[in-house]
């Protein structure tokens, strides 16, 4: 894209009814550089971009006449310049982006992160990711570009501020842990980060297998999700479902019968509600004080979990991070109440349905579920 700052510093100097060498005192330079200037013979150094805006009256972008590039389009500009340049000019080239786009927050929030990833033991610049990052965290409402600036902020601040921004991912239980890890890493508590990292690793898991996941409008595809999510589970425990998931493993076996029975297969869904009751009576016959495995250790390393009623706790070698376990649901809920349970009308009436929510009901009122 080819630069018109000559027509425009001509063009709003004489608006203003400055001459060439008005202007050139107002910002410190010779009348000879603003000649030049005019002429297209060279460009103004990026130092003195804001300050000849200033005495024109413009913004940056407009002085660069670009002032109808779209966001986007000035991002990738600036990203495209940034590979295109040495490895030793690149950090310049970070300083002119943000001297040419002081407002723009997408690109402010794409220089700070560069600047942790590349430059976070240059003094200079990891004060320049702290100070944009705290305008976007103050001022931006873009929710990404707010996330990365905190994402940042988190890595690069002193423990009292720094916390205040992982607080800001406390709804994003995937995000928070692994913040916390990269800020241990890179302190050198590489212990402390890693049990963080495979708590990260077992809140993915759980994600992934507490999600209600219903395809109300095709049970033949919620019966191949269900039927891929227990054979995960027993992968996990090489062919058998680890104990501490035996809570979802028992819930992925009711809600594969009500597929099943949507399909018209009754014969299989009766058969997963019967395997859901000896998975159940497995998982409540486990203490509350009982540590359980969650799987390999190639994958989890010393990872355990506590059976709690609702949230389970994770244990971690001898640290406890309690309410972001694995949500429990009991047998008896999933059948008479479970969204997606309509699934279940067409043998809702049946004597053998009847009797597996009772045996339900039975089995929790031994291992005191209430």
């Amino acid at each position: 894209m080819k630069l018109n700052i000559a027509d425009v510093i001509v063009k709003r100097r004489r608006e203003l009814d400055l001459t060439q060498e008005e202007l050139a005192s107002r910002i410190g330079v010779s009348s000879q550089a603003v000649s030049n200037w005019e002429r297209s013979v060279g460009y103004p150094d990026l130092l003195l971009v804001p300050p000849l805006a200033n005495a024109l009256g413009v913004t940056t972008d407009e002085l660069f006449g670009i002032g109808n590039m779209s966001d986007d389009e000035i991002l990738e500009k600036c990203k495209c310049e940034f590979r295109q340049v040495s490895s030793d000019e690149k950090k310049e080239i970070l300083i002119q982006c943000y001297h040419r786009y002081p407002n723009t927050y997408c690109v402010l929030g794409w220089i700070t992160w560069i600047i942790y990833r590349e430059y976070k033991n240059d003094e200079k610049m990891v004060d320049l990711a702290k100070k944009l990052g705290r305008r976007i965290f103050d001022e931006c409402t873009d929710t990404d570009t707010r996330m990365i600036a905190a994402k940042v902020l988190s890595f690069i601040c002193d423990d009292n501020e720094a916390y205040d921004y992982i607080d800001s991912f406390s709804d994003c239980v995937l995000v928070r842990p692994n913040i916390i890890g990269r800020r241990l890493w890179d302190k050198g508590d590489c212990a402390t980060a890693q049990n963080y990292f495979d708590l990260e690793m077992v809140l993915l898991f759980r994600y992934i297998f507490g999600r209600n996941s219903y395809c109300s409008d095709s049970p033949e595809k919620t019966v191949k999700y269900y039927e891929l999510r227990i054979d995960l589970m027993k992968t996990l425990g090489y062919g058998e479902a680890p104990d501490g998931w035996l809570g979802n493993f028992g819930l992925a076996h009711i809600r594969l019968a009500s597929a099943y029975f949507a399909c018209g297969n009754k014969e299989l869904g009766y058969k997963k509600l019967e395997d859901a009751l000896e998975i159940y009576e497995k998982w409540y016959s486990h203490s509350t004080d009982e540590k359980l495995s969650v799987g390999r250790l190639s994958l989890f390393d010393s990872i355990k979990l506590k059976r709690n009623r609702y949230t389970d706790t994770i244990v971690i070698g001898d640290d406890e991070y309690e309410n972001c376990g694995i949500w429990e649901t009991s047998m008896s809920e999933a059948l008479t109440r479970e969204a997606g349970g309509d699934w279940f009308d067409t043998v809702k009436s049946e004597e053998r349905y009847k009797e597996i929510v009772s045996r339900s009901l039975e089995t929790e009122r031994k291992y005191n579920i209430v």
